[in-house]
């Protein structure tokens, strides 16, 4: 193949591979030669390099949100966001349990998807989602490309709720608080892309977000150990400091003294 002979590279439907071709002229005027090449696996292969990088980039971005000082709230809220950029799904979201109830903590919605964050609060169990886990026996998280599978599966009350709450696909990954199932981080209707991992992505992305809401909890721990008597619970010296700071700071009337 000769420098500056036209080429380009094409998929083939009829050989189903990616060629490579280029046109040369040849010595006898009105003649030219056509070069093909297959360059499936090269192509497969650059491809799947560029799926990692830009895999591993978004993953980066996304831990540098939650890891960046914002408030815990805050920072979730824009963690989810910051995700619906990369798989484009109808709806993000959070479910946290306990072993025996589940409750959606934090959720994102595409324009036009209706919320529902409220309605899944609280639920038993056993009844809204330990049905997922028959998912976990052969992969890493709950991977429905189509939901029929439920109805194919004779799973009829967790398609109909999925049904009513227009979902049709579904990807969820486990999260981790000390060892036990802390929760899911789930996708609906995500669209599938070239570009990411999506499956990579949420799985490991699932690690992240567990991790700051552990530490979440954690926190709130150590500040209700630091503010409550180990022996009795009721509130200790630091509680006691800390309210009369706050009364003091709101100018407040107290037993007759003006703080």
């Amino acid at each position: 193949m000769l420098d500056g002979s036209p080429h380009e590279t094409i998929y083939s439907p009829e050989v189903q591979q990616w060629m490579n071709f280029a046109v040369q002229p040849l010595a006898e005027p009105g003649y030219v030669s056509f070069i093909f090449m297959n360059i499936s696996e090269e192509h497969a292969r650059e491809m799947h390099v560029q799926r990692e990088r830009v895999t591993n980039e978004s993953i980066v971005r996304v831990a540098k949100i939650l890891n960046d000082g914002e408030g815990y709230e805050s920072a979730m809220n824009y963690a989810l966001q910051e995700i619906s950029r990369f798989i484009h799904p109808d709806r993000i979201y959070l479910l946290e349990t306990d072993g025996i109830t589940v409750s959606n903590t934090f959720e994102w919605c595409a324009e036009g998807i209706q919320s529902e964050i409220e309605t899944l609060q609280n639920l038993d169990y056993e009844e809204y989602i330990s049905g997922w886990e028959v998912f976990l026996r052969d992969s890493p998280g709950v991977i429905m490309e189509d939901i029929e599978v439920l109805r194919n599966m004779g799973d009829m009350v967790d398609y109909e709720k999925l049904k009513r709450q227009g979902i049709k696909r579904l990807m969820a990954f486990l999260f981790y608080r000390q060892g036990r199932i802390a929760g899911y981080l789930g996708v609906d209707n995500f669209g599938g892309t070239d570009q990411f991992n999506t499956a990579e992505l949420l799985k490991t992305l699932s690690f992240f977000l567990g991790a700051r809401i552990t530490n979440h909890y954690l926190i709130h721990e150590l500040e209700h150990l630091g503010r409550c008597d180990g022996l009795t619970g009721i509130n200790n010296w630091n509680a006691y400091s800390d309210e009369v700071l706050r009364l003091r700071q709101a100018h407040n009337c107290v037993g007759g003294y003006l703080y």
